[in-house]
Formats: structure tokens, sequence, C-alpha cells
């Protein structure tokens, strides 16, 4: 149980690269940006740190905003920008994606 409560409290501070930061202030990427790319270091942390292995919808649907899922489009657009600024990586297979995480604080 102890692990478990420490594992959690991990997961309740998020540090962003200062590239991501830069990149909201230019206009290369917008706030929702962020909360996707924080949303993928998570998901990443909890599954080894390779890569995620998910299609936009399923995480639109864990991208909680104002307590409703985010839309597959909201999603999509946002990785499109983070791949387009050289953050993220993605690899197309026929059930999902790779998403690998290039900008690491």
């Amino acid at each position: 149980a102890k692990l478990d409560y420490h594992s959690r409290m991990s997961l309740k501070f998020v540090q962003v690269p200062m590239e991501i930061i830069s990149d909201i202030k230019v206009g290369k990427l917008i706030m929702n940006d962020l909360l996707t790319y924080t949303y993928l270091v998570n998901v990443n942390k909890m599954s080894g740190g390779k890569f995620i292995l998910k299609t936009e919808s399923e995480m639109a649907s864990e991208i909680i905003v104002n307590s409703k899922p985010s839309s597959t489009s909201r999603v999509t657009k946002s990785l499109k920008r983070l791949r387009e600024a050289g953050h993220i990586t993605r690899v197309h297979s026929s059930r999902s994606s790779k998403t690998i995480i290039n900008t690491k604080v």
C-alpha cells in the first residue's frame, strides 16, 4: 500500500521542459498541447518509459478537461503540433500508434 501511495503522489507534479514553454510563447504550440504533453509524460512513466501505445480516441477519453473527456480531434491536432515541433515521434501501426517522447526534462 505504501508503494502505491508513493507512485500516485509522484504524479502530482509534472516538470515541463523549457522547450515546450518557449514553443507556447512563440505560438508553435498552444496551452492544450501542454495538457496533452503532460498526459503523455504521465502515461509514459506508468508504462515503463519506452513509448505509449494508444489511439487518439483512447487518449481523448483519458484527458479530462472541466470534468469531461477531451475530443479526439483536439487530441489529434495537439499530437500533430507536438510532432511538428519535434517534441514527439508517432509511428503508425495497424491498431494504434506508438508515441515516443523526444523532449524530456
